[in-house]
């Protein structure tokens, strides 16, 4: 049921061209998010079952398609992370 209500969520925030463009691997990783609040690279790189480099380079994607947003005080910051771009400031409708 809570699977339902997240897509049903995801539907509501992206349009379904833009869902429809995202790999599903990306899909997976925005439906974390939207569970999670937030996301560093190491454990992008655990979902995914990649490379760091593979993470790195898809979480930049997100970020420049303004999905995600990038937090942290610079590049080497060890506590940087990503969070949704969701942009309405309300609580997450699935708390």
């Amino acid at each position: 049921m809570r699977q339902i209500r997240v897509n049903e969520q995801m539907e509501k925030i992206f349009t379904e061209e833009l869902w429809g463009d995202l790999s599903v691997e990306e899909q997976n990783l925005i439906k974390y998010l939207y569970k999670k609040r937030k996301i560093m690279t190491k454990k992008t790189t655990e979902i995914l079952a990649g490379s760091p480099g593979y993470s790195r380079n898809l979480l930049r994607k997100l970020q420049e398609l303004e999905i995600l947003v990038w937090k942290g005080s610079s590049l080497k910051d060890p506590t940087q992370y990503y969070e949704l771009n969701i942009g309405n400031g309300e609580k997450n409708p699935i708390d």
